[in-house]
Parts: structure tokens; sequence; C-alpha cells
């Protein structure tokens, strides 16, 4: 009898301890493929970036960038701007509202965004690639990037192409099968997709370009109504950007040169397999 009940608690002990193991394994290996897609969504909003990047410094008309949705959804968001004011030696201060929007690619409870050139992660709160709005010696610089949601293509395997509203659509597009466009403004698939910006000269302006030989400058940067305030005044407070943050505003002092510039890009997206 001793024997049995000895064999029922040693089997009974590797059950639970069979139990345990593979909860904190699958926990582990859950944890990890989470990690793992938090590290290709941010490296793919990077690499977004740089394309976007590489438009705004004019050295490209057009550039391409793969995301790996991994799941997730990718949402346009057409709420956000930036308010710039130039404040010259002489004369009122100038203030301009940029219209940047944003990118969003959500993961769950995680969500990484472009915005105006930069890139936050961390739901929004840490910077993981730095915009062109430098504040640097006597010079001070915001050039961002924006886009319209209303003039987004989306290209289609079976249909051709068509233009989209991605706001104000009724029902939805689908993109080879997989990514849904739908009324929300956003896609989601378990694949990729192509996201391509081209300059779009219509659209894009240079505020301001001022040299000032009497006397100096200063330009503020109001990001209160940007779709992440958050990783902007992260931006401002702490990396060495020259900038400094007041409220909701980065701002630059005793400058004598001032570039203010919108370069604008029209967005095209089509499934990554169709490419």
């Amino acid at each position: 009898m001793s024997d049995l009940v000895g064999f029922v608690l040693t089997f009974a002990l590797v059950l639970a301890s069979v139990a345990i193991v593979a909860t904190v394994g699958f926990d582990q290996i859950s944890e990890a493929r989470d990690q793992e897609q938090i590290r290709n969504s941010e490296q793919g909003m990077v690499e977004l970036a740089e394309s976007f990047d590489s438009v705004n410094q004019r050295s490209d008309k057009r550039r391409d960038a793969g995301v790996s949705l991994s799941g997730g959804r990718l949402q346009f968001l057409d709420t956000a701007s930036l308010e710039v004011t130039v404040d010259p030696p002489s004369g009122p201060p100038r203030t301009e509202t940029i219209e940047t929007n944003a990118i969003a690619h959500q993961l769950d409870d995680y969500e990484v965004a472009y915005e105006g050139g930069a890139v936050f992660s961390g739901n929004g709160r840490l910077v993981a690639y730095r915009p062109a709005v430098t504040c640097r010696g006597n010079t001070a610089i915001v050039s961002v990037v924006t886009y319209d949601t209303d003039d987004v293509t989306v290209t289609t395997t079976r249909s051709g192409r068509e233009r989209v509203d991605l706001i104000d659509s009724d029902g939805a597009a689908v993109i080879d099968d997989g990514i849904e466009l739908r009324n929300t403004g956003s896609i989601s698939d378990e694949g990729g997709v192509l996201l391509s910006a081209a300059y779009d000269a219509g659209e894009s302006r240079v505020v301001t370009r001022r040299s000032y030989t009497s006397g100096s400058a200063s330009v503020s940067v109001d990001y209160s109504d940007a779709g992440y305030p958050d990783g902007w005044e992260q931006y401002g407070d702490g990396l060495g950007n020259g900038w400094s943050v007041s409220g909701d505003t980065l701002e630059c002092t005793d400058v004598n040169q001032v570039l203010i510039r919108e370069t604008s890009v029209t967005l095209s997206l089509s499934s990554a397999g169709d490419t």
C-alpha cells in the first residue's frame, strides 16, 4: 500500500512539474514572440522614416519602405499638427500650422508611430528616430514631412488601381484578399505592406528661410496638437538637440539662420507580396 501511495505522489509531482515547466515555457515563448514583433515594428517604422527623410532632403523623388504588420494594424491619423512660430529681431512674430498627420503601427497594447519625420516607440513616449528639427549653434531648422490622408492610393491585384479616401470610405477595399482598408482608416494583415512616398511639389513649401544680420531670432514649435506630444517632449528634453522645453513647446533662441520647411508626400500602399 505504501508503495502505491508513493507511486501516486511521485506521479503527481512529475505531472505538476511538467505543468509548471510548460506554463513557464509558454509564457517565455509568448514574451519572446511579443518582443520580436516590437523589434520588427520599430525597425520597419525606422526604415520608413529613413525613406521619407531621403525625400525630405530632396535626395530622392520617390522611396519605398516595407512594413511587416505581424498581425497588427497600420493606422493613418489625420488630426496631428505642429504650430511653428518665428519671432524675428524686428517686426511681429509669424506663426504657421503644419498638418503633419501620423502613421501608427499598433500591436495589441503597443504602438510605434511616425510623425513629421520622427518615429516614436513605447506607445509614443520614446524617440526611436530623430526628425530634421534641430537647434544648433546659430541655426534653427524645422523640416517636417507631411501627407494628406485623402491622397492615398491603394493598389489591388484584382481590380487595378483605385483612389480611396481613408477616413470617409464606406465599407472596405481589400488588397490581395488579406489587407483591409476600413472606414476607420486602418489596414490589418498577418503579412506586410509596401508603403511608397513620392515628393509632391505642388503641396511642398518653404515656410521661412531667413538670415538675420542684425539681432537674433527665436523659433518655437508647439506640439500640443501633435499626435504624440509625449514623444516630442522627450525629443526636446535631454537628447542634446539644443531645444528647450516649456509647457508643450520646443524653444530655440538666439539664432541668425532659420529654415522652416514642409515636405509633402503622396502615399501609395500595396501588399508586400505584390512587389
